[in-house]
């Protein structure tokens, strides 16, 4: 059995539980929006933005933070 990368739970991929692969699926699919309404911001400029609002759930945060972790700072 995998366990999802960020908290040890069954993975449902190669690398996420059901909620981290959720809030990875959500993160991806709302980019080209944000691109869309931010002229342009870069991947990085958007996992950066999303993490610092108050509304980001926690699991979303765990995948940015891996995200972060894989790219360095």
């Amino acid at each position: 059995m995998k366990e999802c990368c960020i908290c040890g739970r069954k993975s449902v991929d190669e690398e996420f539980c059901e909620y981290h692969q959720a809030a990875h699926i959500n993160l991806k699919s709302v980019f080209e929006i944000w691109v869309n309404a931010n002229r342009g911001v870069t991947w990085e400029e958007y996992i950066r933005q999303v993490y610092e609002l108050e509304e980001t759930g926690q699991w979303v945060k765990e995948i940015i933070e891996n995200i972060m972790s894989q790219n360095g700072p």
